[in-house]
């Protein structure tokens, strides 16, 4: 018995994707540019991937989720998105520490 030694890369690479053949229907999943692994958008908003520009580390935000086709991180944003970009992503996590306070 052989045994396949399956790639992991977390975090992931994610690029949104169609998997739908019906385009009024569309089914968007982030593959992963590296290994096997998608996603359901939905369910991708705050996990940790890493930037198509720089492979730096952050965490996808909801925006990210239902307009970006390549996720970057806030340091990668253009200049004129720069300061929303990483105001609301301080934001998010200031709201996530004082819900746990």
């Amino acid at each position: 018995m052989v045994k396949i030694k399956e790639k992991t890369c977390p975090p992931h690479k994610y690029r949104r994707r169609n998997l739908s053949k019906d385009k009024e229907n569309p089914y968007l999943v982030f593959k992963c540019m590296d290994c096997p692994h998608y996603i359901k958008t939905e369910m991708a908003v705050g996990l940790e991937a890493r930037c198509f520009k720089c492979n730096g580390k952050f965490f996808i935000t909801a925006k990210q989720a239902s307009v970006i086709a390549k996720p970057t991180c806030p340091n990668c944003v253009s200049k004129s998105d720069k300061g929303k970009a990483l105001e609301e992503q301080v934001d998010n996590i200031l709201d996530t520490i004082l819900k746990g306070i």
